[in-house]
């Protein structure tokens, strides 16, 4: 065929088309629809009147669903059913006169050959439509009940009552009445049920009783790697109320039911989560006005724990000699704050380099509080790059006016009560976070005798003495180094009868090291050492001092930089016995008599030591 020919088939289809717009100028071209309702011919206002009066006409008739003679009504503003009229007027209007030439021909032939069904924008509430089908659903639909595996106080057994079940098949009910409302149509549909048979074979119950019985025969442990977490142990009457029963192939099979394992897992997960919380430092001259520290966040993978627990039980079932250690181990994921604000970053506060905790269990009200204060003290403090630092400097003055109180003190071979007696589990905590963080000792003294809130560690184990500190104004006093190239915050608090000291900062990749304490040797009390006193009632007996054994112990500190250098210091530590001592009263002398007054010079009290 000649090109000519298509030249003028299309100067033709082109004409006709232009003549048929014209013929039509104000007017939709013939045989156009939106949706359902016919508005070819119409002019703009005429089709949005057709479009507005057939809306209308659905809305008052509503929807209706009959499921098995039964008539469900659907009040379609319930459902959010509206049309946008305009809009989908403009649409019929543009069939043959808005796009390109080619379009626009394509309209207009669509439209004079056979006719052009434009898609009203209709808007439908969805989940409103699955709402009422779902509620149609419940009064028609009943379940299929087969036989199936059941648990009653531990047991398991099978019930053979079976009955056919009825469903409705709601997807396509759903897709049926979208499919009308977008065509501007009242859904009238006949539905109809789906209805199931029992299926399962007889002759596979024995099989699936064996596998359910496996599946709860024994306890199912459930570890984790969070200290503070110890485990769980389901027993196996939960591990029946799992029990589901399944089909393959017509045979019975024990399965688990895995939304019931997944909303025990959700439960599990909300007492093992932690958000990560970001750090936040606000620092005015060289303190540390405002601190939060970062704490990293955890997350249990849920998935994989429904999925580890659904398969260990299903191994039990497939496996009868499967081994009898199969705990599941949660995998909990740690999640890291992101990091230090700006201040602190510019100022090299970046992460945590150190800390140590210690308990002081057991301690008296007075010593507690002097503990607390102590650590008020010192938390905040900015230590700069080079500082050597000094404990008994920076608790500064301490008596009454700095809220310490009376409590018990080793000095001149005796316990006497001090303003600020306790201090040292401050001291000895922030020597060993001092330690962790590898930082060098400048000075460092062991008490005169063993005491037991320093020979354990902060979970209370027993480690043995050697890693104590002790201070007194002015001396003993228990100093480091910031020998780190950077500043370094020194962040304290009290949580519960736990002391803490965190060292935070910038990391140079060193590492420490600290071998023991080791105990040394060791030396009785001593015999009980009884004092005379005229304060007491004559053979009135008061303990004044308790027993601790003497001895000496060992501990190795290391530091390894990153350059190479190792540097090591042995701390030695000697502690005296300490016998019991107690007061006893003796009678007191007669009283002499008395002098003649005569001149005297005034005495002068001594200094208290």
């Amino acid at each position: 065929m000649k090109p000519t020919f298509w030249i003028v088939s299309s100067v033709i289809v082109v004409a006709i088309a232009g003549a048929s717009v014209f013929l039509f100028s104000g007017r939709i071209l013939p045989s156009v629809q939106v949706g359902s309702v016919p508005v070819g011919g119409l002019t703009a206002a005429q089709a949005r009147q057709a479009v507005e009066t057939r809306t209308n006409t659905v809305l008052q008739e509503g929807a209706t669903i009959t499921v098995d003679g039964a008539s469900y009504p659907i009040a379609l503003e319930s459902v959010g059913y509206a049309v946008d009229v305009d809009t989908s007027v403009a649409q019929a209007v543009g069939v043959g006169r808005s796009g390109t030439l080619a379009q626009r021909v394509r309209g207009v032939v669509a439209a004079m050959a056979g006719g052009v069904t434009v898609d009203p924008l209709v808007k439908v509430n969805r989940d409103a439509v699955v709402s009422v089908i779902d509620a149609i659903a419940l009064r028609v639909d009943y379940p299929l009940r087969d036989v199936r595996l059941v648990v009653n106080a531990g047991n398991v057994e099978v019930a053979t009552d079976t009955q056919p079940g009825r469903a409705i098949d709601r997807e396509a009910l759903l897709e049926q009445v979208t499919r009308l409302l977008q065509q501007i149509e009242s859904p009238r549909l006949n539905i109809e049920t789906i209805v199931q048979e029992p299926v399962i074979d007889l002759g596979s119950v024995s099989a699936a009783l064996e596998g359910a019985r496996s599946m709860i025969g024994r306890p199912l442990q459930i570890k984790s790697t969070i200290p503070e977490h110890e485990g769980i142990v389901i027993a196996p009457e939960q591990i029946g109320s799992w029990l589901a029963s399944g089909s393959r192939d017509r045979q019975l099979v024990a399965e688990v039911d895995r939304q019931v394992v997944s909303q025990y897992v959700a439960r599990l997960a909300s007492g093992l989560t932690v958000e990560p919380r970001e750090p936040k430092l606000v620092i005015e001259g060289k303190k540390v006005i405002e601190f939060e520290p970062p704490v990293a966040g955890r997350v249990l993978d849920q998935e994989r724990a429904i999925a580890d627990i659904i398969a260990a039980l299903e191994l039990r079932r497939d496996v009868p000699a499967a081994p009898s250690d199969d705990a599941v181990s949660l995998d909990i994921q740690i999640a890291k704050p992101t990091g230090f604000n700006a201040q602190a970053q510019a100022s090299g506060i970046r992460e945590l380099i150190g800390r140590a905790v210690t308990s002081f269990a057991g301690s008296p009200p007075n010593r507690i509080s002097n503990i607390k204060n102590g650590v008020k003290f010192l938390n905040g403090l900015l230590i700069a790059p080079g500082e050597e630092f000094s404990t008994i400097k920076a608790l500064g003055r301490i008596d009454n006016t700095t809220g310490y109180l009376p409590e018990l003190v080793i000095k001149q071979n005796r316990t006497i009560p001090e303003f600020g007696g306790g201090l040292c589990q401050v001291s000895t905590t922030l020597f060993r976070a001092v330690m962790n963080a590898g930082l060098p000792i400048t000075a460092r003294q062991n008490h005169s005798y063993r005491v037991s809130y320093y020979e354990k560690d902060g979970d209370g184990n027993t480690i043995g003495p050697g890693l104590d500190a002790t201070i007194y104004s002015p001396n003993p006093d228990f100093r480091f180094v910031n020998d780190t190239g950077s500043p370094m915050l020194l962040h304290g608090y009290v949580s519960g009868t736990r002391v803490v000291f965190e060292f935070y900062g910038t990391t140079d990749g060193r590492t420490s090291t600290i071998e023991g304490p080791t105990t040394l040797t060791t030396s009785p009390a001593g015999p009980a050492i009884r004092i005379p006193t005229e304060t007491l009632p004559e053979g009135k007996v008061k303990q004044i001092e308790r027993a601790h054994p003497g001895g000496s112990a060992v501990a190795t500190y290391t530091i390894n930089y990153p350059d190479g250098r190792v540097e090591t210091k042995v701390f030695k530590s000697f502690y005296c016995p300490w016998p019991e001592q107690f007061l006893v009263g003796v009678p007191k002398p007669p009283a002499a008599p008395e002098a003649a007054p005569s001149e005297s010079i005034p005495a002068v009290d001594s200094p208290t030591p």
